[in-house]
Formats: C-alpha cells, sequence, structure tokens
C-alpha cells in the first residue's frame, strides 16, 4: 500500500501537528493533570514577618516586631514538600509541609515587655523562632478539561511554632519581690480549617502552570483569627515523569489566643520561592 506524500502547505502543517500530538514528548505536561499521584520536593526560600505580644498576668503588653527588635529578620533555605493524590479524576487528596527556623542576636535599645518578664534596655537578648506548618485538604475537581482542572477545597492548616527569647530579665516573684530570669520559651499549635480553589492548565507539551487560593475566619473558644494564601506556579517537564518546578508563594495569619502556654495575639507572614524537582506517575 502506498501513503500519498503531502504536497501543499496546509498538508505539511496537518502532518507535522498530527506528528507532535503523537509524540511522547507533546504528552509530558499532560501527566501533571492527569497522573495519580503528583509530588513536589525541593527548597523553599523563605523569609518571615512575625509580629505578637504576649500578656501578663494583669496586663497587656505592646506589640513586638521579632524581626526587629531581636534581629531575625532575613531568608533561609527550608525543604519542602506538596503532594497531590488523585483518587479518580473529580476526587483528590492534597498535602504540605515545610519547617522553617530563624535566630538572631541583638542589644536591644529600650526595655521589652513579653508577658511578665522585662528584658532591661542595653542588654544582649537571643531570639529563636522555629515554625512547622502541615496542611492536609480534600478537593473536587468541579471542572475538568483535556487541558485544564478547576478545584474547590476543605481541610486542615495546622502552624505550630515556638519562640524562645534568651537574655536577662526581670519577672514579679510571687512574694511582690522580684527575680531574674535567662530564657522565656512559648510555644502555640493553630489548627485551622480552610476553604480555596485550585487550577491548573496544561499551557504547552512540556509546560504547566497552577494557581491556588485559600482563605478562613474562625471565633471559636479561646481562638480567633483569619487567615489567607495565594500561590502561583510552573513546571517544565523534561521528561514524563520528571520535571522542575517553579512558584511563589505567600500567606498571612493573625490570631488571639487565651491559651496555658501563648495568651496574646500573634501576627505571622511568610512569602518566598520555591524551587522544587517533581515527579509524577
Amino acid at each position: 500500500m502506498k501513503i500519498a506524500r503531502p504536497t501543499s502547505l496546509v498538508q505539511w502543517t496537518t502532518a507535522g501537528l498530527l506528528a507532535l500530538a503523537t509524540n511522547p514528548a507533546f504528552a509530558q505536561a499532560q501527566g501533571l493533570l492527569d497522573n495519580a499521584v503528583v509530588v513536589d520536593a525541593g527548597a523553599f526560600v523563605i523569609s518571615t514577618s512575625i509580629k505578637g505580644n504576649l500578656n501578663g498576668q494583669s496586663v497587656r503588653n505592646p506589640e513586638i516586631n521579632f524581626g526587629e527588635v531581636f534581629g531575625t529578620a532575613g531568608h533561609d533555605a527550608s525543604p519542602r514538600i506538596d503532594a497531590l493524590w488523585r483518587i479518580n479524576p473529580h476526587h483528590h487528596l492534597r498535602f504540605t509541609t515545610f519547617a522553617h527556623g530563624r535566630s538572631g542576636s541583638k542589644v536591644i535599645d529600650r526595655d521589652i515587655q513579653w508577658g511578665d518578664h522585662t528584658f532591661k534596655a542595653d542588654a544582649k537578648v537571643t531570639s529563636e523562632l522555629k515554625v512547622q506548618v502541615y496542611e492536609l485538604a480534600y478537593e473536587y475537581a468541579f471542572l475538568r478539561g483535556r487541558d485544564h482542572e478547576v478545584s474547590a477545597s476543605v481541610g486542615i492548616h495546622d502552624q505550630r511554632m515556638s519562640a524562645r527569647v534568651s537574655g536577662s530579665a526581670i519577672h514579679a516573684a510571687a512574694d511582690g519581690g522580684m527575680a531574674t530570669l535567662q530564657t522565656q520559651s512559648n510555644s502555640v499549635s493553630a489548627p485551622l480549617p480552610m476553604i480555596g480553589v485550585r487550577a491548573g492548565w496544561v499551557v504547552s507539551p512540556q509546560w504547566y502552570v497552577e494557581g491556588r487560593l485559600q482563605t478562613f475566619g474562625l471565633r471559636a473558644g479561646d481562638t480567633r483569627g483569619h487567615w489567607t494564601e495565594m500561590r502561583l506556579g510552573a513546571t517544565w517537564m523534561f521528561h514524563p515523569a520528571f520535571g522542575l518546578g517553579l512558584g511563589y508563594n505567600r500567606f498571612n495569619t493573625q490570631l488571639e489566643l487565651s491559651k496555658t502556654r501563648f495568651d496574646g495575639n500573634l501576627k505571622f507572614g511568610y512569602q518566598g520561592i520555591q524551587a522544587s524537582l517533581t515527579g509524577t506517575f
């Protein structure tokens, strides 16, 4: 059987498009939209902004900017993992985790009140901040096409933060006198519900772009607050199973807590660039 060869520009163009469509390279990015498992593992170059106050037994203390007061501002690279499991085309589970820590030392130029403790001016104070983030969400893809999907999500965002401040501090003793203190440590865990939307689009044979927006407000018991998160990213699939991703992530939360280990207000935000190796199957 003899196959006719293209003889016109239209026929040549059609033949070329058909060849691309049947070439495995054309479908490399499609796996991020159709495969059951997608995992991004890499580094999150993050800068944080932490402001808060820890109330004393009988006073409401002013807010402290940790970056300015204790010298913890800056950028660090932290490991991060994002994973997506498509149970079927419309029902998904998504998981994210990363940890961030930063410390700094500074001679403070004014008295700093943290709870019932006062760190005196002209003293050297060292602070250490640690943040762990875990996120688990269920997604329903209410809109799906050959090259795109849009999903609504509901889940839990758990943010665990600890602050440790060391230096020469004084606090009111039980008998009315004064006592010295070298270290003050406090920690808080804030598991917050979340709702959001995520959209993904295969824009070319090897490129996939994705955006996500999540938010929630909470007023329950001894916790009040709200938070928002936004993420934008793109992935270049150099192989049907592997790719390189680059994204931007921004998160802000504001909490008012009345707990045994933390009674006060906390404003926490992070933003940064995420670079990752993507695997899918």
